[in-house]
């Protein structure tokens, strides 16, 4: 960042988590750093010395005036873990409420169907599910639904893209899009784990190659993001 220009790091943690952190390096959370820790990060990375003070780093780069590009913080991981995967109740809120804050009405109702659909978050990050799929209720009738949902979700926005973007900007856009996207990935994925018709290490392959494929659209959408800020 210092010597070569970087505007932005990246580490293989939570995607969605990692928003928090970046608020706090740049200013946006009076919050004690500690609540982030865990909040901010995946895979108990915010437990790791070096991080903490990657993170202090950053803020106080950041809180220097001289400094006219402030670095950004990234995870390009999916927000799934080692054993579990995390409930789509998070990434869905978020657009939901960007799409409230433009369109309160339509919002509001998508917001009433989608959380009549998503449940308890504990049924969706039980850790039995990555080995057994009838622990998964990643193909019930209401995850279906709730796949449905978010594909119209999906298909309204890019419907309504020059208007979404003249109503907030490109940027707030792009990342409430980017965030639709991982819900659909995530809710992939525990279809994926939900599956009896195909063999267990089969099904451990697929849900990878989710992850993977998520990891790689979230560092197209980094690199998209940082373009024109520096390295």
């Amino acid at each position: 960042v210092e010597m070569h220009g970087y505007s932005a790091i990246a580490i293989e943690s939570s995607f969605p988590r990692a928003r928090l952190i970046n608020d706090y390096v740049n200013g946006h959370r009076s919050t004690s750093p500690e609540s982030l820790w865990e909040t901010g990060f995946s895979h108990g990375f915010g437990l790791l010395d070096a991080n903490k003070e990657l993170v202090e780093w950053m803020r106080k780069y950041n809180d220097d005036p001289s400094h006219s590009v402030k670095v950004q913080f990234y995870g390009c991981d999916s927000p799934t873990e080692m054993t579990s995967t995390d409930s789509p109740r998070q990434v869905l809120h978020f657009v939901l409420d960007y799409l409230a804050s433009i369109d309160g009405v339509s919002g509001q109702k998508r917001r009433e169907r989608i959380d009549a659909l998503l449940g308890l978050d504990a049924d969706w990050e039980n850790p039995a599910a990555m080995m057994d799929p009838k622990k998964s209720i990643g193909l019930s009738p209401a995850a279906t639904a709730l796949r449905i949902e978010v594909e119209d979700l999906i298909m309204e926005l890019r419907l309504r893209c020059p208007e979404l973007v003249a109503k907030s900007d490109e940027s707030r856009y792009l990342e409430a899009v980017q965030y639709a996207a991982i819900s659909r990935q995530l809710l992939n994925y525990h279809a994926s784990l939900a599956r009896t018709s195909i063999k267990s290490g089969e099904r451990l392959v697929e849900g990878l190659s989710i992850r993977d494929l998520a990891m790689a659209d979230n560092m197209g959408y980094i690199l998209s993001s940082e373009r024109g800020r520096g390295k």
